[in-house]
């Protein structure tokens, strides 16, 4: 059920993604983010977790309208040079 949930909200997050560190989640409001990072962390408990460790940090730029698909075209455009 917690796996569902955690589905659930991650369609509702704006952009998402994996890499070789950890998933970064863009989110509409402060809200869907933490109840997107609760859903992730009870997922791996009811899915017989042992340990489980969840680390967030919150960047929120108030002053340029940035989203993540922004920041990855762009390293993809320097990369590409």
């Amino acid at each position: 059920m917690l796996q569902s949930r955690f589905k659930q909200q991650a369609a509702r997050t704006e952009w998402m993604t994996l890499t070789a560190l950890g998933t970064q989640v863009m989110a509409r409001d402060l809200n869907s983010l933490l109840i997107a990072i609760f859903a992730a962390h009870s997922a791996s408990e009811s899915a017989g977790g042992e340990r489980i460790i969840t680390n967030f940090r919150i960047d929120e730029r108030l002053d340029k309208d940035h989203t993540l698909k922004d920041k990855v075209e762009s390293v993809k455009k320097r990369i590409s040079r």
